[in-house]
């Protein structure tokens, strides 16, 4: 089997020495690593030179697009491996982590992701509560049931991620472009499979300078569930969807003291959303 790493990057020249290092160590070799950069203006070039004979490594630079799904499409369109596995340059994996792929991979799975661990420059945070996407319907289940889908444990079949039309560039998902594409796998026939280890480091930097999410993360998410609420196909199910969104926005409320009560919103969530979305209002 044969895998295409893709890596989108801007202006994250340590960052991505350290993610080109952790694919030095793969155990398993038979992959192409292609690094994707979104317009740096560091040494992101020269930072990939540098691995040209330890990896089999393409550096593709472009003009900044301003987000990541840009650049990981131009990975799938020059990937020759059979599966894509996106891999962002502040994070790494493990050095088993494509060989528990390669000997995971199935006929019964197109879309492959794993428990990843959260760290920054402090700490460590814990793993990332990863679950298994009911495949008996993964489109209404991501809906419904929330994203736990880290993107740089993604591995996809590369037929299928070319044919769902890769990431999203609508400019109002950026940073939910990743959520948008696994639940419109579902409309592709995709089955995922959960791997039960932790085979990378998700960063998140340091933790006195983290970005918190706010009213412009609150429209992304209004945009990303707007477009299945309205949906006729998915009326029996429109208000579980809508509690899906009010789950969001009242944590992004809450989390950031937002001159709005969150209260109404969870408990719109509450009475209509899964027993998943209740669960997490009530953890609140």
């Amino acid at each position: 089997m044969r895998f295409s790493v893709i890596i989108p990057t801007y202006n994250r020249a340590p960052k991505l020495r350290r993610c080109l290092d952790s694919l030095v160590s793969q155990s398993y070799k038979d992959f192409e690593v292609i690094v994707c950069d979104d317009g740096s203006t560091d040494n992101s070039k020269e930072v990939a030179a540098e691995f040209s004979t330890s990896l089999n490594i393409v550096y593709q630079h472009d003009e900044n697009w301003g987000g990541p799904a840009k650049p990981r499409n131009k990975g799938g369109e020059l990937a020759e491996g059979d599966y894509v596995c996106f891999l962002d340059s502040d994070d790494w994996w493990e050095p088993n982590k494509l060989l528990v792929l390669n000997s995971s991979i199935t006929s019964a799975y197109q879309v492959y992701y794993h428990t990843m661990l959260i760290s920054s420059d402090d700490n460590e945070h814990g793993l990332i509560n990863c679950r298994q996407v009911d495949n008996t319907n993964p489109k209404v289940d991501l809906l419904l049931n929330l994203n736990t889908i880290p993107t740089s444990s993604v591995c996809i079949e590369t037929s299928l991620f070319r044919a769902a039309g890769g990431f999203s560039l609508a400019k109002e998902l950026i940073g939910l472009e990743d959520y948008d594409l696994w639940i419109r796998l579902g409309d592709f026939g995709a089955k995922f499979k959960l791997i039960k280890e932790c085979l990378g480091i998700y960063f998140i930097g340091s933790t006195d300078n983290i970005t918190l999410e706010d009213r412009r993360q609150i429209r992304k998410f209004d945009y990303l569930y707007r477009q299945y609420i309205d949906n006729a196909s998915l009326f029996h199910i429109k208000n579980k969807i809508s509690a899906s969104l009010a789950f969001h926005t009242g944590r992004i409320i809450q989390d950031n003291n937002l001159d709005e009560p969150s209260i109404n919103h969870y408990m719109f969530g509450l009475r209509y959303g899964s027993l998943r979305v209740r669960m997490m209002i009530v953890k609140r």
